[in-house]
């Protein structure tokens, strides 16, 4: 008999938790979070392609960020043509609003569910019960029991956006006006319809029955002959055997095992109590009669709502037998899920430790309640926690499933170690460390700490398993910061490197966002931030509101999103003039920002960003080499460029819109930047050894960013060590099978 489970990762606050429904023949998600994809390309075990159907909990970014990612893994796969996405109402705003950059093959199914009441959806291997949520009151929700309420079990509307290349040059060539009336593929939002931001989905999920063992011993002595017959009883069918006998299922099979039910709860204040302890859906649940039981729930609650006596209440109601799963940033097991990246960030770290942190930034675990922790079926995620819901006999069954097992040796590994051993990395190692020591002795007033760049993601258009995509987290004065850039995943780059109590300073102290193009890999980070900085900053009216700088079609954007994310920002297009932006760069220190025209796609800038010290930052954006951003960049400190294509693909840079290695480097030299800074690497690009252009060409000081990589203006001079590091890596692999 086939097994079947669940896997449920932690909320560790850099990664989205979320839970993964296995079956013999399909798979589903629930929840898709930021960094959903770069988790599941590291996990062999999950099998993207067979990915049909995913279920989110809410409207919040925290639940559906990782969406678009995915779809752009599953669009690789040539037999994945759709998939179904069941949320709450207003879940097809997001892909309404996106419809200027999602451009995709795959059709989208977006089921927006009933919100007054609990539906059934009969899907191939799996029940599932969608129960609605609200902030309502007792009160409300009776009164609303009363009114005539819509039995639609969902609103249902496909989103294909989908344009062959000569249709979409024609519409990027148009006017953001013009290119409104243009996407004649997508169904327009329903002006009528009012969506709830707050609105929560909890799912009960029921597999089909589990077939009793069939006994081909016991077939054949009834006369029933090996074949096709077999296989009709094994399903239920009754025979007739060739004498004429009929021959009955339960003659030959044990009988048919219930099929295993389990539940996801959100529950995310308790504002939500009167909603959730009054859904008839969960009451038949409560009395402990094995056919009903639920054999595991999963909590996706914070610790402030575990710990209050009603919810415990509640779980207990479910009975011993049923195990209680619990999701949050608080009580779950500090676990980093992104094994491959983390090992690439501990090795720099052995060579770099002032430019690379080690281990991840622990986060705080709570224990918890001691009436919790005195239950034995009440169970903190840990690694990723696995349910079993089948066979029978597991069903219930829960174990810890390290996200390392799931990871083969590769060559990279063999490469690591190779080179930790190697005699000429340990002279790199010393010249570093003496380096570092000289650096770190410099007077204080004479070493220059700001601004601080922490390089959040390095790779284009999509996540490897080293490398995020595009985003810096800039420091421009001690405690001041802005993004430049922020693609997804970024907020969870910062957790990773400073941990959740500082990243929540940072939140509260940021100031501006800075996008330079409308191009996924650097702006879908964008609403996990002004999420998670309206809640941080809730309660500091002092703080001015987020500034957001960008391409109007970015402002547009992230208005729409408001309908459905909670946010508290305000938007500007490039150069638009205001005294909120003014107020915003006397905050950062920043004497002034020029939003560069550079050659990429519509309204894509550079920026070039000069401090009150007179230190100039420049930043290409995506680009082809650019005049006119060498000449406004001229004499920066630090030119940070995108380096998308090796030397030798020049066609495919041009085609693209992009710049080489060696073309990066010229700007810099070019533009007479003391540092140029190589970016935004193809997941072909590992060192900077295959350079095609004269030396003469070359800036005097350049190195390539890594993912982690933090570092201040006096620390410059060790970027060349990581150069001389990576082409001894590149030398071991020549060597290693």
């Amino acid at each position: 008999m086939a097994k079947s489970y669940i896997d449920v990762s932690g909320d560790n606050e850099d990664v989205s938790p979320s839970v993964y429904a296995f079956f013999d023949k399909d798979r589903y998600f629930f929840e898709c979070g930021e960094g959903s994809q770069r988790v599941y390309k590291e996990r062999s075990s999950i099998k993207i392609g067979k990915i049909r159907t995913i279920f989110l909990t809410s409207l919040s970014w925290e639940s559906l960020g990782g969406l678009m990612g995915v779809f752009y893994l599953l669009i690789a796969i040539e037999d994945v043509k759709e998939v179904d996405i069941y949320g709450p109402p207003g879940l097809y705003n997001i892909f309404y609003h996106s419809r200027e950059f999602l451009n995709i093959t795959l059709k989208v199914n977006v089921y927006e569910m009933n919100s007054n009441s609990v539906q059934t959806l009969n899907l191939e291997q799996l029940t599932v019960q969608t129960i609605p949520l609200s902030k309502r009151t007792l009160q409300q929700l009776q009164e609303q029991q009363k009114q005539q309420m819509d039995v639609t079990p969902f609103k249902m509307t496909t989103y294909h956006n989908y344009m062959e290349a000569e249709q979409w040059e024609k519409l990027m060539a148009a006017t953001c006006a013009e290119r409104k009336s243009m996407y004649v593929n997508v169904t327009q939002v329903d002006p009528s319809s009012v969506v709830d931001r707050d609105a929560v989905l909890c799912y009960i999920g029921i597999t089909k029955d589990f077939p009793g063992r069939f006994y081909p011993e016991r077939a054949i002595a009834l006369g029933v002959p090996k074949g096709p017959m077999f296989h009709k009883l094994s399903n239920g069918q009754s025979v007739q055997t060739p004498k004429g006998d009929t021959v009955t299922p339960d003659q030959v099979m044990d009988k048919t095992q219930p099929g295993t039910r389990f539940a996801i709860i959100r529950c995310p204040t308790v504002e939500y109590f009167d909603s959730l302890f009054n859904s008839t859906a969960f009451t038949e649940y409560f009395v402990e009669q094995p056919a009903t039981q639920l054999s595991s729930i999963v909590h996706l609650v914070p610790e402030e709502v575990l710990a209050t006596e009603q919810y415990q209440q509640f779980m207990n109601k479910f009975g011993t037998a049923t195990k209680h799963i619990i999701v949050n940033s608080t009580n779950c097991q500090d676990y980093k899920q992104l094994a491959a990246a983390e090992m690439e960030i501990k090795k720099l770290h052995s060579f770099l430790p002032s430019l690379f942190p080690g281990e991840a930034v622990p986060n705080q675990v709570a224990p918890l309640s001691n009436s919790l922790a005195a239950l034995p079926n009440v169970i903190p995620c840990q690694k990723m926690t696995r349910a079993y819901l089948g066979p029978p006999a597991s069903a219930g069954t829960v174990e810890f499933v390290a996200m390392d097992e799931e990871i083969s040796e590769d060559k990279d590994d063999r490469v690591t170690s190779a080179l930790m051993m190697h005699p000429k990395a340990e002279v790199i190692r010393q010249q570093i460390a003496k380096l570092t020591e000289e650096l770190e002795q410099t007077p204080t007033e004479q070493r220059k700490a700001y601004p601080r760049v922490l390089f959040t993601g390095t790779s284009s258009a999509k996540p490897s398993k080293q490398r995020n995509v595009t985003g810096h987290l800039i420091e421009t004065v001690k405690g001041e910061y802005m993004f430049m850039d922020c693609g997804e995943g970024t907020l969870g780059q910062v957790t990773r490197f400073f941990g959740r109590e500082v990243t929540k300073d940072i939140l509260t102290n940021l100031r501006l966002i800075w996008i330079s193009h409308m191009h996924a890999d650097h702006h879908l980070g964008v609403p996990l931030v002004l999420e998670k900085a309206a809640k941080a900053r809730a309660q500091r009216p002092d703080i001015p509101r987020l500034v957001v700088i960008g391409p109007s079609e970015l402002i547009d954007w992230l208005e729409g999103m408001k309908e459905v994310i909670h946010t508290d920002h305000i938007g500007f297009k490039f150069d638009d003039p205001s005294p909120l932006i003014d107020t915003c760069l006397e905050k950062l220190n920043v004497h002034s920002i020029n939003n560069v025209f550079v050659d990429h796609c519509p309204d894509a800038r550079g920026l070039v960003m000069e401090m009150k010290d007179g230190f100039k930052l420049s930043f290409s954006g995506d680009t082809r080499p650019s005049d006119n951003f060498i000449k406004e960049g001229k004499c920066s400190h630090i030119m940070i460029h995108e380096a998308t294509f090796e030397d030798g693909l020049e066609s495919d840079a041009i085609d693209k819109k992009h710049s080489t290695i060696s073309e990066a480097l010229q700007v810099g030299a070019n533009m007479e930047a003391q540092w140029t800074m190589c970016t935004h690497f193809s997941q072909k690009t590992k060192c900077l050894n295959k350079i095609l252009a004269p030396k003469s060409t070359l800036p005097a000081n350049y190195s390539m960013a890594f993912d982690m990589l933090c570092v201040s203006p006096y620390q410059y001079p060790l970027l060349k060590q990581v150069l001389e590091l990576i082409d001894l890596e590149e030398e071991i692999k020549q060597t290693v099978n």
